[in-house]
């Protein structure tokens, strides 16, 4: 696999991101700040305004050391790392040559043949040698700014005439004089640089700004200046939590998780699909999310320091930045697998699955999703000085439990994605686990039987105990990336 070290593109949509025109106003210059409150769960917040004075200015400049700003995002480099040719800024380059590895090669050659679509106009324009067809990259001022640089390399304009008079390089040693026609090279080169281009963080958070800033803020917040009209609010990175991944209870996401996320985004809610997005631009939008979630929860427990009485040391700075990568890197051990195949939905298993649904001490589902999985149950309300209200989550936000009739499931409808959601819980909220002396079979006959709730509205019922081919999917492994 050929690669090179070449700031790349982000821009609003495949094909579109290569439009000659040009109608995005000029952004204002932004910056990162710093969260007012930081939530560790209902009862413990810690407030900046009481924090020791000159917080500010301190954990400001440790986060612009360890991130960067929305100009040039970028992760410090810790001394361990760069001994190990660790590189997080690069995930597209192989672990121990400063990158991350986390591109595998696999996926590369996905994004290349992706890259190759996306720029398949561009690509002819350049075989054909008609480089006034290749627009400005709009919006991609790092691959402008190569191609630019190629081009001027590779060619001049030295009778004057406007139209580019290619180099032609001569051996210095005649008679063994070659002529090498450096347009064929310039096409070769400028074809790699279109297929081979990955995201740099800075382009990332180009294309951030323009999709994603209004809902989920500078910050990753949750607090663009939408966020007020939506519900479901729109995620909130700062803690690091992320409701639909397939690992351990308030384990990081893994990578295939928040591309999932992204290219399908969540239905029934404000956050869309980007599946109009290339591969590249959407793996590039996962790097960018981790820098603020990383940012975000390294500030949130160095608030707690600060609320302790402990100073912003380098020390204790670059301990906290490791501890929270240390948790990101290791999130691929805690993915929650499901050996063997999934079992069919028989008549017997749903009504375990129901008897399981309704036990207390059982899956004790009925207590917040109700009887009839209407989302009703007595446990979605409770009492905040003698008033009844919503119950919240982990980022403070009133939520009304699924009504599983409806048969919309953000997570995912896959039997293995609800096989999840009851094994482990959902990350934030008070979906909790079900207890660990259930069976995997009785963890299926839950699987089963909540999805057999939503068949009401295929004409089904709960009576027919049907066996339905998509209740019995048998594929377990992940569709990340697939078929986009």
């Amino acid at each position: 696999m050929r690669r090179i070290h070449i700031a790349s593109l982000f821009a609003a949509g495949s094909l579109a991101l290569l439009s000659s025109c040009d109608i995005q106003a000029q952004a204002k210059e932004r910056s990162y700040g710093l969260a007012g409150e930081y939530r560790f769960d209902k009862s413990n917040t810690i407030y900046l305004e009481d924090l020791p004075t000159g917080t500010d200015g301190s954990l400001l400049g440790a986060l612009e050391m360890l991130c960067g700003t929305p100009a040039q995002p970028q992760f410090l480099l810790l001394e361990d790392w760069v001994d190990d040719g660790y590189d997080p800024n690069y995930p597209d380059y192989p672990e121990g040559d400063m990158g991350s590895g986390e591109i595998t090669e696999d996926e590369w050659a996905h994004i290349e043949e992706d890259n190759a679509r996306v720029f398949a106009v561009q690509l002819r324009a350049i075989a054909a040698g008609e480089y006034d067809r290749v627009v400005p990259f709009r919006g991609a001022p790092g691959l402008q700014a190569k191609w630019d640089e190629l081009f001027a390399e590779a060619m001049g304009d030295e009778d004057g005439d406007g139209a580019p008079d290619f180099i032609v390089e001569e051996s210095p040693n005649p008679p063994d004089y070659i002529a090498i026609d450096s347009e064929e090279v310039f096409r070769e080169e400028a074809a790699l640089l279109l297929t081979s281009w990955y995201p740099r963080l800075s382009d990332s958070a180009e294309l951030y700004r323009l999709e994603c800033l209004h809902c989920h803020g500078t910050e990753g917040a949750g607090d663009g200046s939408t966020a007020p009209f939506l519900h479901p609010a729109p995620r909130n990175y700062q803690p690091g939590w992320f409701k639909w991944a397939a690992v351990e209870n308030k384990t990081k996401p893994r990578r295939v998780d928040l591309y999932n996320v992204i290219s399908e985004g969540s239905y029934t809610s404000a956050m869309p699909n980007f599946k109009r997005f290339s591969r590249a631009q959407i793996h590039g939008l996962v790097d960018y999310v981790r820098l603020l979630a990383i940012r975000g929860e390294t500030e949130r427990l160095l608030a707690l320091e600060l609320d302790g009485g402990e100073y912003l040391t380098s020390e204790l700075i670059s301990e906290t930045y490791a501890g929270v990568w240390e948790q990101w890197n290791g999130a691929d051990e805690k993915v929650v697998h499901c050996e063997g195949d999934v079992p069919e939905p028989t008549a017997e298993l749903l009504a375990r699955g129901r008897e399981l649904y309704m036990d207390a001490n059982g899956g004790n589902c009925f207590s917040c999703h109700g009887d009839q999985g209407l989302g009703d149950g007595a446990s979605a309300w409770e009492d905040v000085d003698g008033v009844s209200q919503r119950i919240v989550d982990d980022w403070g936000e009133e939520i009304i439990p699924r009504d599983l009739t409806s048969g919309i499931f953000r997570g995912g409808r896959r039997p293995i994605d609800i096989y999840r959601r009851i094994a482990i819980g959902i990350t934030g909220t008070p979906m909790p686990a079900v207890p660990d002396t259930l069976t995997e079979e009785d963890r299926w006959a839950i699987v089963h039987y909540v999805l057999s709730l939503s068949d009401v509205h295929d004409g089904l019922g709960l009576d027919s105990m049907r066996m339905r081919a998509d209740h019995a999917d048998h594929g377990h492994e992940d569709q990340a990336t697939e078929g986009h």
